[in-house]
């Protein structure tokens, strides 16, 4: 998760200050929000409490499905805080790129800048519910070993969501130049 996080930081951190044209104080808010999101992941996996011996038995014994370590609701909250701060930073994000799309008055022409915009609403859309869904199951889920179960979705969603930016921009240079 932390090497992800931070790739999809710095490239979302890069387009929203393209598209604020390199404002000096956009970016300061981003690094800020980036540096909260880092802390919080960081101070999830430091501090998180170690597992305790029924659990290590639990994990000896094995498991059908999910993941193959349990999780107890204490561990849980420290992960589900990881997120949080991933989520905290997509809604920063979405809101400075949101602010951006109805200050430019092209919400329904094909510009380079609405599209640009309009991709960003979307990733952070989709984003969001998906750190959301991914932190509810973190504190729902009953089974300890299914606590964890759409955090690989969410990472394979940024991925995916972030790919989806990157080559939409190349298909409009495209056609663009031709």
């Amino acid at each position: 998760m932390g090497v992800l996080q931070i790739i999809g930081e710095v490239v979302m951190t890069a387009r929203v200050y393209a598209i604020y044209n390199r404002d000096r104080r956009i970016v300061s808010l981003l690094v800020v929000a980036v540096v909260i999101a880092q802390g919080l992941y960081c101070w999830a996996v430091l501090y998180r409490p170690p597992p305790s011996q029924s659990e290590q038995i639990a994990t000896s014994q094995g498991t059908l499905a999910g993941c193959p370590n349990p999780m107890t609701l204490a561990e849980a909250s420290y992960w589900a805080a990881a997120w949080g701060g991933q989520l905290f930073f997509d809604a920063v994000v979405f809101i400075l790129t949101l602010k951006k799309l109805i200050s430019i008055h092209s919400l329904g022409r094909r510009t380079f800048m609405s599209l640009l915009l309009r991709d960003g609403v979307m990733y952070f859309a989709i984003m969001t519910a998906a750190n959301g869904a991914n932190i509810t199951t973190y504190f729902v889920m009953a089974d300890p070993f299914n606590k964890a179960m759409l955090s690989a979705l969410t990472n394979m969603l940024c991925v995916m969501m972030i790919s989806r930016l990157m080559l939409n921009l190349r298909d409009l240079e495209r056609k663009l130049t031709a």
